[in-house]
């Protein structure tokens, strides 16, 4: 049985959806400060230009990067402890 050619309409529409896929995928990282970040790193130039700050979300960050990063760079602190009220018995 011979192998089966892709349709060239597939082939295209697979390559326009995958650039279209990487230019957002671009706009997201380039414009993360204005999507909802919650964190943010500084990292100093080679040259010593000055900072460049790196911004993203920590839920990204918790489901993606390794338990020793995030032990190293989020402190997680315990919910605070909850005062007792009037009406508490």
């Amino acid at each position: 049985m011979a192998p089966t050619a892709t349709p060239p309409g597939l082939t295209e529409a697979t390559r326009n959806s995958t650039t279209h896929w990487q230019h957002d995928l671009q706009a997201l990282f380039d414009h993360a400060k204005d999507r909802f970040a919650d964190v943010v790193w500084e990292l100093n130039a080679d040259s010593g230009s000055g900072v460049e700050e790196v911004w993203g979300h920590k839920a990204v960050v918790y489901a993606r990067a390794p338990p020793s990063f995030q032990a190293r760079y989020f402190s997680f602190k315990p919910p605070p402890i909850a005062s007792p009220t009037p009406y508490s018995s």
